[in-house]
């Protein structure tokens, strides 16, 4: 990237229960994800991923952070994530992204305000 290209785009996908292979981008020879095959052709790809916990809202307070479940304070299912844990949201505003999440949220009340727009779904989902 140069001082005139745009900066890219960044979407992070974070589902529950989806195993490696269970879209087209990595091989599911009957599940069909046009669009993800799409932005694994065009963009960047991620082959040797690994969780640092099984659990969801730990594993995203992971992600999020940067660090390791039980340094952010938030290593149980549903336990909220610290207002003092620094997150790469702010990080990518600080450079000048707009940034968005959207989903089902169990990170607690703390952080919604880094998002410039978070969409939370209810409890089934929607």
């Amino acid at each position: 990237m140069t001082a005139t290209e745009p900066p890219p785009n960044i979407i992070l996908i974070i589902a529950d229960d989806l195993a490696w292979d269970d879209s087209t981008p990595y091989g599911h020879p009957s599940v069909r994800s046009p669009h993800l095959q799409r932005m694994a052709e065009t963009g960047m790809r991620f082959d040797r991923a690994m969780l640092t916990i099984s659990s969801c809202s730990p594993s995203w307070a992971s992600i999020i952070t940067g660090r390791y479940p039980h340094q952010t304070d938030a290593e149980q299912l549903h336990w909220p994530l610290p207002k003092n844990q620094t997150t790469f949201v702010e990080i990518l505003k600080k450079s000048g992204y707009w940034t968005a999440g959207a989903g089902k949220w169990h990170l607690g009340d703390s952080i919604k305000d880094r998002f410039d727009r978070l969409w939370e779904s209810d409890s089934s989902g929607f």
